[in-house]
């Protein structure tokens, strides 16, 4: 029984350890680009992206060529190749005198976690009360269109800035981590479950003053694998999923794009038929190309990003289609039903409906746009936005708003410089998940516990946008990391404050 015992327990070490960025990263990878990709790989799947599109013969000649089976499956090798490379790296060089394994603790001050969240919250509401967002104008029109909330959310990210998504993607979610993890490891417990539930409905606030969906499930996995590397139950996991569900679909219903025209007394449903699928306008939060335009992602998302599940062009009005008259139950049930499946067909084709457009566009040599720098000071700016440069060539007809078709790291890169560029990411990821994995395994504790949770969503990022991006970009990873930095360095002071009295 030990024995088993034991055994289980290093399978599970192995899971959570050194390796979980990894997994993390494959499990991104594969759930969100290759299914979706390979399935376009048979006639049925290509079939399918033409109507995701929204029109006929879409899918580009791309699809089944060598790049393209090189760009989808090589990571599935190099990523866990190079990972475990990177671990044997960080282990060699780290040959000073040290904690043992696991035993290096640095607290993660509530008064310090408090401070941040007054100030990092204080400031997003004070720019949405500066700039008359507190309310989005959409959530009180019941008239509003599909395309006038996005178009609202659009100029909500030109005017509020990189610092309100910095904050809002990043910072309140890693300090809502620690106040979680303080909470599962045994901290104050009432008081750090207050300030976690607080800073989480604030979270929410937030996604939903902005009409923002991706920052629901970013948050949620951040949360999650906090749970999970701190071995809490997986009730934890329910509700965080149960909540997550929830918020998602109510943006989604907020949102529309599918809302279905309306008769007095009813609700008049359109009468589909198999020649003539629904109307999902998909338009997602997409990668940020830049601080200056749009905050990322996966998500991180921002503007608009692919797809449309129907018949029609996205820039095309919805068609008065004859109805039938239906109870207000059954055609909410109806309503509810189409907003699941709009979220779970964004899921599988989000990423993959662009992967091949990625392979095709780029292709051409002279059609690369250079190294995405996000702006960094010193480096040449690319010549052309990747995620703009492919949304356009997938929605030629789209007009009415700008929007984001993003890209796992190495598959951007081939936009960038090309396959050899694509193949240099795909190590560099590998060798810095399997880094970073192995330095969260050299303390405990909740900053920690977080540490990891933050390398995780650094993994994920990697499946979603330039690998430049998933450092710097609003929820990139140096975001994640400034409050834990801050916690490091007020850990510091006071030391050093505590020593200075005592001698």
């Amino acid at each position: 029984m030990t024995a088993k015992k034991n055994g289980s327990s290093r399978i599970l070490d192995l899971v959570l350890g050194a390796w979980l960025p990894s997994w993390v990263f494959l499990g991104s990878y594969v759930v969100t680009t290759v299914l979706g990709s390979t399935v376009l790989l048979t006639a049925s799947g290509r079939a399918r992206l033409d109507t995701f599109l929204g029109r006929p013969e879409a899918s580009p000649a791309s699809i089944g060529s060598p790049e393209y089976y090189a760009l989808l499956y090589l990571p599935l090798l190099l990523v866990p190749l190079f990972a475990f490379l990177g671990m044997r790296l960080f282990s060699r060089s780290d040959r000073g005198p040290r904690p043992a394994l696991g035993d290096l603790r640095i607290p993660a001050s509530q008064p310090v976690l408090v401070a941040m969240a007054l100030a990092a919250g204080g400031y997003c509401v004070l720019r949405l009360a500066w700039l008359g967002r507190l309310v989005p104008q959409a959530l009180l029109s019941s008239t509003a269109t599909y395309e006038q909330r996005i178009i609202e959310r659009t100029e909500a990210i030109e005017a509020l800035g990189f610092g309100f998504y910095v904050a809002t993607y990043a910072v309140l979610p890693t300090i809502t981590a620690c106040f979680l993890a303080r909470f599962i490891l045994g901290g104050k417990r009432r008081t750090d479950g207050v300030c976690m539930l607080v800073s989480y409905v604030g979270c929410h606030y937030l996604c939903f003053a902005t009409l923002m969906k991706a920052p629901f499930v970013l948050l949620a996995l951040l949360l999650g694998a906090t749970v999970v590397i701190a071995r809490a139950s997986r009730l934890y996991l329910v509700i965080l999923g149960g909540v997550c569900a929830v918020a998602l679909l109510c943006m989604q219903l907020l949102l529309g794009g599918f809302v279905l025209p309306k008769v007095p007394a009813f609700e008049r449903v359109e009468v589909q038929s198999e020649a003539e699928p629904d109307r999902e306008a998909l338009v997602e939060e997409g990668a940020v190309a830049s601080p200056d335009t749009v905050p990322l992602a996966s998500d991180g998302h921002a503007t608009a990003s692919a797809g449309a599940s129907s018949g029609v062009d996205p820039a095309e009005p919805v068609s008065e289609e004859p109805a039938s008259i239906v109870s207000p139950s059954r055609a909410s049930r109806r309503l509810v039903g189409r907003a699941v499946v709009s979220i779970g067909t964004s899921v599988v084709f989000r990423m993959a409906s662009s992967f091949p457009f990625y392979v095709d566009v780029f292709s051409d040599p002279a059609e690369r746009c250079g190294i995405e720098t996000n702006h960094l000071p010193l480096l040449p700016r690319p010549r052309c936005v990747l995620p703009t440069k492919v949304f356009d060539e997938m929605y030629p007809g789209v007009n009415w708003v700008q929007g984001y078709a993003p890209a796992p790291a190495h598959v951007s890169a081939y936009g960038e410089l090309g396959l050899g560029y694509a193949l240099l990411i795909m190590a560099l990821s590998g060798l810095a998940l399997g880094a970073l994995g192995k330095v969260g395994q050299v303390g405990a504790g909740p900053l920690f516990v977080v540490f990891n949770a933050v390398v995780c969503m650094f993994a994920y990022y990697l499946a979603q946008v330039p690998f430049v991006g998933a450092l710097s970009y609003s929820s990139g990873l140096i975001a994640y990391l400034l409050p834990l930095a801050a916690l490091v360095l007020s850990s510091t002071l006071r030391r050093r404050f505590s020593s200075t009295r005592r001698a």
